[in-house]
C-alpha cells in the first residue's frame, strides 16, 4: 500500500501558515515565535522558494519588525520579479519608513504587472501629492476613481492635487463628487471654502465652512475660515465669534490671534486687541 508522504517543507510552511492565520488566537505583536522559525526552516529546506521568503515577510511585519520584513520580501521579488503581492507589500513598507523613492519603484511595478490595481495607485497618489508632484499624483487619482468610483478618500485626495496645482475648477468639481459619495465628509467642505475664499466667493465659504462646524464642532480651522470668510462681509461681531471659538478650540494658532486683533483694533476695542497681539509673540 502507499502511503501519502508529506515533505518536512510542507509541514513546516502549512505549520507556520495555519498558526499565522490566527488559529493560536494571536495579535499582530504577540505573533509566537514558532511562526517565524518555522518560515526559517523552511527557507534552509528550499531557499529558492519565493512564496517562502514572502511568508516569512509578512510574519516579520506581522512582529513590527520592517527592517527585516523588507529583506525578506526583496528576496521574494529578487527570485520573482513578478510577485505582486511581494512588490505591493514591499512598497507598503518603504512607504511607512519614508523611502518614497523604492516605494515608487515597487508601485510602479505592481501596476505594471496588474494596471487595475486601486491599492497601487491610491499610494502612488498619496506620494506624489505629499511630494508635491501635483500632476502625477492626480494622474494616479484619477485612475483610483475610474476603477472605483465610490472612493471618497481618492476623490478628496484628487480635489487636493488639483488646488495645489492651481486648477481651482477642477478642485472643486473633485470636492463636490467627493461629498456626494460621502455627505459627512468634513475634510470635502473644507476643501470647498479654502478655494471659495480665495476666489473671493465670500458667501460659498461661508456655508462650507460652517457645513464643516455643523458636522465636526471642534474644527478649530474651520471657525477660522469663516472668520475670515465674515471679516471678508464686513460683519466683525461674527467674525470676532469665529475667531473666539477657533482660540477656545486651539489657543496656540497665532493667525487666529492676530485676525480676532485686527477685528478689535476695528473696532477700537485696543486693549482686547493688544492682549491677541501679546498672544500672537507669546504662540
Amino acid at each position: 500500500m502507499i502511503k501519502n508522504l508529506v515533505s518536512p517543507f510542507r509541514t513546516l510552511t502549512l505549520m507556520a501558515v495555519l498558526v499565522s492565520g490566527g488559529i493560536c488566537g494571536c495579535s499582530k505583536v504577540d505573533m509566537p515565535d514558532e511562526v517565524v522559525t518555522a518560515f526559517q526552516k523552511a527557507i534552509s529546506i528550499n531557499p529558492a522558494l519565493a512564496e517562502a521568503h514572502y511568508n516569512l515577510g509578512m510574519a516579520y511585519n506581522n512582529r513590527t519588525m520592517a527592517d527585516e520584513a523588507i529583506a525578506e520580501l526583496k528576496k521574494a521579488t529578487e527570485i520573482d520579479p513578478n510577485y505582486k503581492d511581494a512588490l505591493c507589500q514591499l512598497g507598503l513598507l518603504y512607504l511607512e519608513k519614508g523611502l518614497w523613492e523604492e516605494a515608487i519603484t515597487a508601485l510602479k511595478s505592481v501596476v505594471q504587472l496588474d494596471p487595475n490595481s486601486e491599492l497601487a495607485h491610491s499610494k502612488l497618489g498619496d506620494i506624489y501629492k505629499s511630494r508635491k508632484m501635483f500632476s502625477e499624483a492626480i494622474h494616479e487619482y484619477k485612475r483610483v476613481m475610474e476603477l472605483n468610483p465610490r472612493d471618497a478618500i481618492s476623490q478628496h485626495n484628487l480635489g487636493v492635487a488639483y488646488a495645489a496645482n492651481n486648477e481651482t475648477d477642477e478642485a472643486i468639481q473633485a470636492f463636490k463628487k467627493a461629498i456626494e459619495i460621502n455627505p459627512n465628509f468634513t475634510d470635502a467642505y473644507f476643501g470647498l471654502g479654502q478655494i471659495y475664499l480665495d476666489k473671493k466667493q465670500t458667501d460659498d465659504a461661508v456655508s462650507a465652512c460652517k457645513k464643516v462646524t455643523d458636522i465636526n464642532p471642534n474644527h478649530a480651522l474651520a471657525y477660522y475660515h469663516l472668520g475670515l470668510a465674515y471679516y471678508d462681509l464686513g460683519d466683525n461681531i461674527k467674525a470676532a465669534e469665529a475667531y473666539r471659538k477657533s482660540i477656545e478650540i486651539d489657543p496656540k494658532n497665532p493667525k487666529v490671534h492676530y485676525n480676532l486683533g485686527i477685528v478689535y483694533a476695528d473696532e477700537r476695542l485696543f486693549d482686547d486687541a493688544i492682549r491677541e497681539f501679546s498672544a500672537v509673540v507669546k504662540a
